[in-house]
């Protein structure tokens, strides 16, 4: 018979749980449950295995976004490479080294952008 006290042990089983939750919420592990979010060709973040703080800082804000997208290493693939050149002059953005992070949002060309101009976009 249930005496309605919460115990010791129950406590922990709840905040077992609901941590599990917020870490796959954060993750991301919920977003295929919601149809409301882009698909992940629709926001694109270019990054360089030199790019450090601007780039991880970046990733970490629009994954708290809750939007699906796809990280895009230029130093792991030359057609990802070309593909960022060819962004970058399409916007009058020529340049021969990276200034990373980059960011495509439904099309648009965001070099090296502020976290609040990306916050915006993705509204």
């Amino acid at each position: 018979m249930s005496t309605g006290r919460i115990t010791f042990k129950n406590l922990i089983v709840l905040a077992a749980i609901a941590s599990a939750a917020y870490f796959a919420w954060t993750e991301g592990l919920f977003q295929m449950f919601n149809r409301s979010h882009t698909q992940h060709s629709d926001v694109l973040v270019y990054v360089s295995n030199r790019c450090g703080t601007p780039c991880n800082r970046l990733v970490e804000t629009i994954r708290r976004q809750n939007v699906l997208f796809h990280v895009l290493n230029v130093d792991d693939d030359e057609e990802i490479a070309q593909e960022l050149r060819e962004k970058l002059d399409s916007i009058g953005f020529r340049q021969t080294i990276y200034h990373l992070p980059v960011v495509d949002i439904y099309g648009e060309i965001l070099p090296v952008p502020s976290i609040r101009d990306v916050k915006q976009r993705l509204r």
